[in-house]
C-alpha cells in the first residue's frame, strides 16, 4: 500500500491547510496509483448498489441519491479503504489542523483524535445543488466536518464534476442557490483527492456521459461528535482484528458512551483501553 500511495512533505501539507483556510477545500493531484485505482474499482463493483432500488430497506435516501451508485460503510467492506485513509501521509495530518481536539491526552498530540464519521463509495448522475455537509452554519477556525474524496474515474462538467463558491465555509450561512450557475467548477483526474471544509457551499453537476464517476468520500468529526455508523454492531470479528490501534480510535472505539457512571465517566480514552475483540465490546454486562 505505502508504495501505492504518493505521499505529502511538510511544505506541502502547510500548503495545502492554507488553501482550506482561505478558499475551504484543496486539491491534492495524483494520490492514488493505477494498480490501487484498479484494485479499489473492482472491489467496488462487487459491492455497488443503485440509489435505493437495489437495496430497498436502505431508508431515507433523497430524491438526488436514487440514481447514483453506492457502496456504503466502506470501513466494513475492505481494510483496503481503510488503509487509504490512514496509510496516506497527508490527508489526516491536514485534518489535524482543524479537528485535533487539543486537550485529548490519552492520544499522542501528533496523532489524529477525531473520528470517521461516514465513509462510502459514490458515482453520481443527477445533479447536486449547493449544500454544506456541517448540518449548521457555524463560524470560527474549526469546522465540525471535514472530507477528503478519492476520485476514481476522474470527473469533469461533464461527467458532473464538483464546483464550489470558494470562501463560502467563512460565511457562516446557508448556501445561496441562485449562485448555483456561478461557482468554480474542479475538474480531478484519477487518483486526486480533495479535501474542504465541510461548511464550504458545494454541489454536482449532472453527469451527461455514460460513464461512472466512482469517488471515495470520507467525512470526519471531532470525537465529541456522533457517527453515521456503530463501530460495535457493524464490525465484524474478522475486520476488527484486522485493524491496528489508530484505525480503531478512528472508528469510534476510544469514546463509545457508556451505559452508565459505573462504567466510565470520561469518554475520551486511550490505546490501553481497547478491548481484544469485537465480541467483547458486544457482551460487556449492563452494571443491573
Amino acid at each position: 500500500m505505502q508504495n501505492e500511495l504518493r505521499h505529502l512533505d511538510h511544505d506541502e501539507i502547510l500548503q495545502s491547510t492554507r488553501e482550506i483556510e482561505v478558499l475551504g477545500y484543496t486539491k491534492v493531484e495524483n494520490v492514488l496509483s493505477e494498480q490501487l485505482l484498479e484494485n479499489l474499482l473492482s472491489i467496488i463493483e462487487k459491492n455497488k448498489t443503485l440509489g435505493a432500488g437495489a437495496k430497498p430497506e436502505s431508508a431515507g435516501v433523497s430524491k438526488n441519491q436514487a440514481n447514483d451508485m453506492y457502496v456504503y460503510h466502506l470501513q466494513y467492506v475492505d481494510k483496503i479503504f481503510l488503509d487509504v485513509l490512514t496509510e496516506w501521509k497527508g490527508g489526516l495530518d491536514i485534518l489535524q489542523h482543524f479537528l485535533n481536539d487539543p486537550y485529548y491526552r490519552q492520544i499522542p498530540e501528533n496523532e489524529p483524535n477525531f473520528l470517521l464519521g461516514f465513509y462510502n463509495a459514490r458515482s453520481s448522475v443527477d445533479f447536486l445543488p449547493l449544500h454544506i455537509d456541517n448540518y449548521v452554519p457555524s463560524l470560527g477556525n474549526h469546522p465540525n466536518a471535514m472530507q477528503i474524496i478519492f476520485s476514481l474515474n476522474g470527473q469533469t462538467e461533464a461527467k458532473g464534476g464538483t464546483f464550489v463558491v470558494p470562501g463560502s465555509h467563512r460565511s457562516g450561512l446557508l448556501p445561496d442557490r441562485s449562485l448555483n450557475n456561478i461557482t468554480t467548477p474542479i475538474n480531478c483526474n484519477p487518483g486526486d483527492a480533495l479535501i474542504w471544509d465541510s461548511r464550504l457551499w458545494h454541489g454536482a453537476g449532472e453527469n451527461k456521459t455514460n460513464e461512472d464517476r466512482w469517488s471515495l468520500v470520507a467525512t470526519f468529526r471531532p470525537w465529541y461528535l456522533k457517527q453515521n455508523f456503530d463501530p460495535v454492531r457493524g464490525m465484524t470479528s474478522h475486520m476488527f482484528n484486522k485493524l491496528s490501534d489508530s484505525q480503531k480510535a478512528l472508528l469510534g472505539f476510544l469514546s463509545i458512551p457508556p451505559r452508565d457512571e459505573y462504567e466510565k465517566i470520561v469518554l475520551k480514552e486511550g490505546y490501553d483501553s481497547l478491548l481484544p475483540s469485537i465480541q467483547e465490546y458486544r457482551d460487556k454486562p449492563a452494571n443491573d
